[in-house]
C-alpha cells in the first residue's frame, strides 16, 4: 500500500508506479476509478475492484 504526498494527485502516482515497473513485472492495482483501471490495463497491470478484494478476504483500513 502506497499513500501519495501532500499535494500530489494519487491517480498520478499510480499511474507513474506502474509505468515505472518492467511490462513482464506481475502487480494488481485495487481500484474502482474507471480511468485508472483503463489507463493501468493499458500499461500491463491487473485490476481489482475493491469490492472483489474484501471478497477475497481483504478487509478495510479505518481511520484512513
Amino acid at each position: 500500500m502506497q499513500f501519495s504526498p501532500a499535494g500530489v494527485i494519487a491517480d498520478d502516482v499510480i499511474r507513474a508506479e506502474v509505468a515505472a515497473l518492467p511490462s513482464k513485472t506481475p502487480l494488481v492495482v485495487v481500484t474502482n476509478d474507471q480511468a485508472i483501471v483503463t489507463d493501468v490495463r493499458n500499461a500491463g497491470a491487473n485490476v481489482l475492484s475493491s469490492d472483489t478484494l474484501l471478497a477475497l478476504g481483504g478487509r478495510p483500513v479505518k481511520g484512513n
